[in-house]
């Protein structure tokens, strides 16, 4: 989710209506979505991740947002991955990478790593991490050593 979207913007929210059940209805959304990040679709995890963050105060512009999911995972619904062999068999191989404080409501970077054998994914993660980074290589740094150590314990 884009945080410049105008869905994160209390300028929006004076031209939505009120809900009277809104937060049980965003609850109940929000719930269904992380199911789906978790499950089925990890596409969608850093923006339910995102939407997770406002269950306490749901307003009407985030509930307009988190009903777009569900219209993007039908517009992508013969998207998938695909798990062949690859030039890599046998291997454990990883990646991971880091977005620097590319959240303007708190500065604190989210990060991510996926590992593979045999070409097909067998562990991810993406979280935003406990501390505030300093630098981009900080927060590189950070997110290859949780890497490292999942990859050491697969």
């Amino acid at each position: 989710m884009d945080p410049h979207h105008p869905f994160l913007h209390d300028e929006v929210a004076d031209k939505l209506p009120e809900l009277p059940d809104l937060a049980e209805t965003y609850h109940k959304l929000v719930r269904e979505l992380l199911y789906l990040a978790v499950c089925t679709r990890l596409d969608i995890c850093n923006t339910v991740q995102r939407l997770s963050q406002h269950l306490s105060c749901p307003t009407p512009h985030l509930l307009t947002a988190a009903k777009h999911l569900p219209c993007y995972l039908t517009g992508t619904i013969n998207l998938c991955l695909h798990y062949s062999p690859s030039s890599n068999a046998g291997e454990l191989y990883g990646f991971s990478n880091t977005n620097w404080a590319s959240n303007p409501e708190d500065q604190i970077s989210i990060s991510g790593h996926c590992w593979f054998f045999y070409g097909g994914m067998v562990s991810h993660m993406s979280k935003k991490q406990h501390t505030q980074v300093l630098s981009s290589t900080e927060a590189e740094y950070m997110v290859m050593s949780a890497a490292i150590q999942e990859g050491l314990w697969l």
